[in-house]
């Protein structure tokens, strides 16, 4: 799959809708990303947290955004910290590791694509989801699938910052990886993400670092 400004120039942008419509401003923000303009990647970075995802729930223009994002990963330029309101003061990169987090935890990875269907585009279960869901929402059901399918090309460059000079990328890259694991569509690299995560649990110089990789392999090696 196309990575980084490949991918932002190949999606056809005004199919895509994220939290509040049209994605058609998703584009322009992304770009910010291959400037040097720190205000810039604060808004570029809420827009991700906020439109592209919104509440831990992915959109259709999630997985285009996601490809972009993994392509910039090893940007040194995106290193540097960032200090926004409403953001965390850490490195661009930490950032957009966590973004990509959320796009693995919104493939819904314990559930099976029909159950994914079956709460997106099948018959209300009760009264409360008849409210709140009227019709199908066929939209839903396409934007985690189309997550699942590109998570598979997120994995090695999200691995690949297991090892950055700054702990917060190492620690976003490490929470990361693990939900990566989970996603139906990376199984076949499930075994080799828990075994980093275990190199790390036993050699990271940091006791917090260490601690962190083993509660994530923990975590998802019982999953």
């Amino acid at each position: 799959m196309l990575l980084g400004w490949d991918a932002l120039r190949s999606s056809d942008w005004s199919q895509l809708s994220h939290a509040y419509g049209p994605a058609t401003d998703t584009p322009g923000h992304l770009e910010r990303l291959f400037e040097d303009d720190h205000a810039g990647w604060a808004k570029t970075i809420d827009h991700l947290y906020w439109s592209v995802t919104h509440q831990s729930s992915v959109t259709t223009a999630t997985p285009p955004a996601a490809l972009v994002v993994a392509g910039l990963l090893g940007d040194q330029r995106l290193d540097q910290p960032i200090t926004a309101d409403g953001l965390e003061p850490k490195p661009v990169s930490a950032h957009l590791l966590d973004f990509l987090a959320i796009v693995a935890e919104g493939t819904e990875p314990d559930r099976t694509e029909g159950e994914v269907w079956d709460a997106y585009c099948g018959p209300p279960i009760d009264e409360l989801d008849m409210v709140w869901r009227s019709k199908p929402f066929t939209e839903g059901y396409e934007a985690v699938i189309k997550c699942r399918e590109v998570c598979p090309a997120l994995v090695d460059p999200v691995l690949q910052r297991l090892t950055a000079d700054d702990l917060h990328t190492r620690l976003a890259a490490t929470s990361t990886a693990a939900l990566l694991g989970l996603v139906p569509s990376v199984t076949n690299r499930r075994a080799e993400i828990i075994k980093l995560l275990e190199a790390i649990a036993h050699s990271a110089d940091i006791h917090h670092e260490r601690a962190h990789a083993l509660v994530e392999r923990l975590a998802r090696s019982t999953r």
